[in-house]
């Protein structure tokens, strides 16, 4: 007996020294985090040791439980950097409310995107036991589920920020994971209020016609909708931390925006602010999602948006992004233009002094800006915009460009047009700029314009200043303060656009391609001759270029040994293809096609074409494999007949022996990839015409972008047009506009008509 007591009493003594031990070492541990942690106490894994104690409570589910070692560290492991020694309050902490299957999408893309941009902090919460190997800052509640409605997790994510932040940030916000914030203009909203005061804002609801009396809402009562997200003060958030327990105890709906609005309402004593305004602020719109994503970003219902809701769609959010800071980027800009006009009217200054002083202020200036560029720059992006300017005209200056609803211009072939969609891009920024500007200190008086209508509109471009509009539009003023009004008001406003500095970009020289010129053939020998001389003098100068030929020998009786011997002088790669049939332009060109691989550069051309290596570079350049496709506007020769009809006391300009053929697109270069991505070209159309605009209207439809644009070396040498009338009648009716349009130019038909008197009475 006494053996076996030895024997447990020397067990239980090394129980007493494990025992002993691990106290000592925790004691050992904590010193050394006192010693690491200056602010020890304000560190969140040290709240966290004491965060059970102090709120959370065994088997009571109405609360966070905590239960695990384990679960400490990896709720809050990566949220402990936010600690921060210093005492100033920051502006601002968003808590995103998501779910484990939307971390790694919608969470990203916010944290990626706007998340990056805050004055502040933004903060994922999930459920329980959520695990991601993102870096996002997240937090996973324990006992919390991602069930719908959300109203445990609201509520103790609203607990958790006023228990570890509460005393770190001045405004809280809660928001979505499809929720996209414009953090400048936030940040100039919060600026504005004052965050010791209980504060309760968001787009104002009182349910809809279907929940009518079921939310147990007075007909005073009202709350925050949370789609758009809901912004309270650090008092508010107190306020519902600490009565967190009785909210959740006494629910009367199943919407946790409501609900959280009763609780600051029982226990703060506010309501949601009651503002027009607000619905323009915390925006929602169902349907602009799709609007993003078609890049037609309604700007105006935007303009001064906080809050945009719903955006579902990553793409959607970053599109979203990059509009926002573009918009930045402009505004940017414009007070660099600012600052050149201040810059140029010190120069002007200069002009009264003597030439000693100025030479001097002058080369002290430069110094100071250090770039001598920049101070010659001031006096053209530096000039200020004068009304005496706009009604100037100069050789230089253009006419004016006239547009409503329509475009019309005195330089196109088709004076009414639509409107180009430069023009529409600047006449949505300068609108935006002048709302702005009107809308300057809107939320102090109680006033806003908004843009209702355009009445009509000038403009025009000029070398030495920028784009100059004349707008005339109706806006509406609204009055929301006191009593309210609505009253429609005419705006006539004179805008100028200046340049921006002059920026050199470095291109990285890529590998220069082999471009495949592809001709179809049937008939036309003599052309096609002259098409060869002019090709072997480019080949000459540039030779990464091959000729692929496609022959229609039924056609025009003509023979490959034919078409040889006038290629025997072209020494390089050189291809002749047999297509029997009708002539087809579509299905020669789909044919060839077929002879290269999918990474070629295609360039299709007609034999009635002259070109010279100015072309090739722009056709490597404008064309880029699985992004652009090159659609060139070539010079078109007139028949100028009437020209020799006219007497010589006219006066006709020489120069008039083309124009350029806006509406053709026969002419293309594209990567076989991207040709074959759309599916190529139509080999049921036959004959001329119709198988370039199928075509177009394709690439159009894909993602690839189209480039178009005037090309002065390329030039369609004139020939007599045909038009076969067993062509369908779209095919016909096109032939002819060619054909009537290659005639000669408008001037030289006038003048023609007049001196022949065939105009009718």
């Amino acid at each position: 007996m006494k053996k076996n007591y030895g024997k447990s009493f020397r067990t239980l003594k090394q129980a007493i020294h494990i025992v002993i031990g691990i106290i000592i070492g925790s004691w050992i541990t904590c010193q050394f985090r006192l010693i690491n942690y200056e602010n020890f106490k304000k560190d969140i894994l040290y709240q966290l040791c004491s965060y059970r104690s102090s709120w959370l409570y065994d088997n009571d589910n109405d609360v966070i439980h905590v239960s695990t070692k384990n679960d400490l560290a990896h709720t809050f492991h990566s949220i402990h950097n936010m600690t921060s020694t210093n005492h100033q309050r920051k502006l601002l902490l968003i808590g995103v409310m998501t779910a484990k299957s939307f971390l790694d999408t919608r969470a990203q893309t916010i944290y990626d995107t706007w998340g990056r941009d805050l004055p502040g902090d933004v903060l994922f919460f999930t459920s329980s036991n959520q695990k991601t190997n993102s870096n996002l800052p997240f937090v996973a509640l324990p006992q919390v589920d991602d069930s719908y409605p959300p109203q445990k997790k609201s509520f103790f994510m609203f607990k958790f920020m006023n228990d570890y932040f509460g005393d770190r940030y001045k405004f809280f916000m809660r928001a979505d994971d499809d929720v996209f914030v414009n953090v400048e203009r936030l940040k100039n909203f919060l600026e504005s209020l004052n965050s010791s005061e209980s504060i309760y804002i968001g787009q104002t609801g009182v349910g809809n016609k279907e929940e009518f009396g079921q939310l147990n809402l007075d007909s005073h009562d009202n709350f925050c909708m949370g789609g758009p997200g809901v912004i309270i003060s650090f008092k508010s958030l107190a306020k519902i931390a600490s009565n967190v327990k009785y909210c959740l105890q006494n629910l009367y709906s199943t919407h946790e925006d409501v609900e959280i609005g009763r609780c600051l309402r029982q226990f703060a004593g506010i309501s949601c602010t009651w503002s027009y305004d607000m619905q323009n602020l915390f925006h929602h719109n169902s349907s602009i999602q799709t609007s993003i994503l078609n890049d037609m970003i309604p700007s105006k219902d935007l303009l001064n948006a906080l809050t945009i809701h719903p955006i579902k769609n990553p793409n959607a959010m970053k599109n979203l992004y990059r509009y926002f800071k573009s918009i930045d980027h402009q505004n940017l800009n414009f007070q660099i233009t600012k600052l050149f006009r201040r810059l140029n009217i010190l120069l002007i200054a200069t002009t009264n002094l003597n030439y000693d002083w100025k030479d001097l202020l002058s080369m002290k200036f430069k110094t100071l800006i250090n770039i001598k560029r920049l101070a010659n720059e001031a006096e053209n992006i530096g000039f200020y915009p004068s009304l005496k300017v706009l009604f100037t005209k100069t050789l230089t200056n253009p006419t004016w460009k006239f547009f409503t609803q329509k475009l019309y211009t005195e330089k196109s072939l088709n004076p009414k047009k639509n409107i180009e969609k430069d023009i529409v891009q600047a006449f949505n920024q300068n609108i935006e700029q002048i709302m702005n500007t009107l809308n300057h200190n809107s939320f102090k008086k109680g006033t806003l314009f908004d843009y209702h209508s355009l009445h009509y509109g000038y403009v025009r471009s000029t070398q030495s200043i920028g784009t100059q509009f004349v707008l005339d539009f109706l806006m509406m003023y609204r009055k929301y303060q006191g009593k309210r009004l609505t009253i429609p008001i005419r705006k006539h406003v004179y805008a100028v656009q200046t340049f921006s500095p002059t920026r050199l970009l470095h291109l990285e020289d890529k590998p220069v391609d082999i471009v495949n010129v592809i001709v179809p053939l049937a008939g036309r020998i003599l052309t096609f001759k002259r098409f060869v001389r002019n090709f072997i003098q480019v080949y000459r100068q540039d030779d990464r270029l091959t000729l692929t030929v496609v022959l229609f020998p039924n056609h025009s009786n003509q023979t490959v040994s034919e078409i040889e011997i006038i290629m025997k002088e072209f020494s390089g790669t050189k291809n002749i293809l047999q297509v029997d049939g009708k002539f087809s332009r579509g299905t020669a060109l789909q044919q060839s096609s077929l002879l290269f691989n999918n990474s070629s550069l295609l360039f299709f051309l007609d034999v009635d074409m002259l070109f010279t290596e100015q072309v090739l570079h722009r056709v490597r350049r404008n064309t880029i494999f699985k992004q652009q496709v090159y659609y060139p506007i070539v010079f078109s020769q007139y028949q100028n007949s009437l020209k020799k009809l006219i007497t010589k006391n006219e006066s006709i300009d020489d120069q008039e022996f083309g124009y350029w053929r806006q509406f053709g697109y026969g002419i293309v270069s594209v990567y076989n990839q991207d040709l074959i991505s759309v599916g190529g070209y139509d080999t049921n159309i036959n004959g001329w015409g119709m198988e370039d605009v199928n075509l177009y209207d394709r690439f159009i439809a894909s993602n690839l972008t189209i480039f178009r644009s005037a090309d002065p070396d390329l030039i369609h040498i004139y020939h007599a047009i045909h038009c076969d009338n067993k062509l369908s009648s779209i095919q016909y009716e096109m032939c002819l506009g060619t054909k009537f349009f290659s005639l000669d130019s408008i001037n030289t038909i006038s003048t023609f008509i007049q001196q022949n008197h065939l105009l009718l009475d």
